[in-house]
């Protein structure tokens, strides 16, 4: 019976540790609970297209980033040119 608990729990921290994508996403829902039950105002509609919003923007430049990273051009202004443009564009 022991050996059943331990091969099952064995398994779901070798999956986390296989598969890095789980442990974040873990993390990312545990956080998603502990700040839902913090703050009334987190689990709404309007917040939610706000955090989704800005994910977008900062996903976009990544992906732009990762190109970079990849030819091994590295390319430090990125973070400044997110800053001038949100003052440039409001």
């Amino acid at each position: 019976m022991e050996a059943e608990k331990y091969s099952i729990g064995h398994s779901f921290f070798l999956r986390i540790r296989t598969y890095p994508a789980v442990g974040v996403l873990i993390a990312w829902l545990v956080i998603f609970g502990i700040f839902s039950v913090m703050g009334r105002q987190f689990f709404t509609l309007s917040n939610l297209v706000g955090i989704f919003t800005i994910v977008s923007e900062l996903g976009i430049m990544a992906i732009g980033v990762a190109f970079l990273m990849i030819s091994r051009e590295f390319d430090l202004s990125v973070g400044a040119v997110y800053a001038a443009s949100a003052f440039i564009f409001g």
